[in-house]
């Protein structure tokens, strides 16, 4: 078995990644092709195609080899296989899948390792600050824009009850209060009861657009003070942590020992002060 590298393989065969469960299959595609652990929409997606048809291998190969991300990548796919080539369960070899499956997880390890070192060596107070202050303004626009809508909203809701409120009036005098016409008295009653349910519904909206406006005030609040305090104690943790510290020299033990002895007024047996050492005889 060939030793792994900590580099992912420049060319890929397509015979070489036929083995394993269906599960260490789709994994060892993405990682040879895409260079990427496989996404939980592409992982279930060829997983249940694989389980309606497990000769399907091949196929799955070229789909995720004519990818956009593959072809980024750069990776050489060799497809060895034949045209109508179909999987079957006596052409898996534990020793190719054990060959494979160490170099291309502990080369995609390592890479998530290097990825992960340089964004925390990317945690600076200066980059803190920069992505809070584009997050706070990004928030920010985003909050005015909603709030002027919702003031816009409001304005409509006052000028919708205030007609409602002048139909109500205009339909209160002493014709509507005694229409000679029996379906103009149900007309009327029918216009009325639909005023009083838009008046209803106005007042439900307003009572909402009041608690929405109370929300707009907390999410202002914890973008531009709170969220602030967290990173910058955040910040202050980290330059905390990093910063360095003078290294005291130690007292050697014995002289320890004889300071605590005359502090204390008792004698302190040698033997416990000093650690003792054995000498080798010398020969001559």
């Amino acid at each position: 078995m060939a030793t792994p590298t900590l580099q992912p393989p420049s060319t890929v065969r397509a015979s070489a990644l036929m083995h394993g469960s269906p599960s260490d299959f789709v994994i060892n595609a993405y990682l040879a092709l895409q260079r990427q652990w496989p996404d939980g929409g592409g992982f279930g997606h060829y997983l249940h195609l694989l389980e309606q048809q497990p000769g399907a291998r091949a196929q799955v190969l070229r789909e995720i080899a004519a990818s956009p991300t593959a072809r980024r990548c750069g990776v050489r796919f060799v497809d060895d296989l034949p045209e109508d080539h179909v999987f079957l369960p006596e052409h898996h070899e534990s020793h190719k899948l054990v060959e494979m499956s160490l170099a291309l997880r502990l080369a995609q390890a390592v890479a998530d390792i290097r990825q992960l070192q340089a964004s925390v060596g990317q945690l600076t107070e200066h980059h803190l600050s920069r992505a809070l202050n584009a997050f706070v303004e990004a928030h920010a626009g985003a909050q005015c824009l909603l709030e002027s809508r919702v003031n816009t909203l409001a304005a409509d809701v006052r000028e919708l009850g205030r007609a409602a409120a002048q139909g109500s009036l205009r339909g209160a005098g002493p014709l509507a209060a005694a229409p000679a016409d029996p379906e103009a008295a149900s007309w009327r009653a029918e216009v009325d009861a639909g005023l009083a349910r838009t008046t209803e519904a106005l007042g439900q909206i307003t009572q909402q657009l009041a608690e929405l406006r109370e929300g707009f005030f907390h999410l202002h609040h914890y973008t531009t003070v709170e969220l602030k305090r967290q990173v910058a104690d955040y910040v202050n943790a980290i330059v905390e942590a990093t910063r360095p510290r003078p290294v005291l020299a130690a007292e050697p033990a014995a002289g320890r020992a004889r300071a605590a002895a005359s502090s204390t007024g008792a004698a302190t047996p040698l033997a416990k002060a000093v650690p003792m050492r054995l000498v080798e005889p010398t020969h001559g």
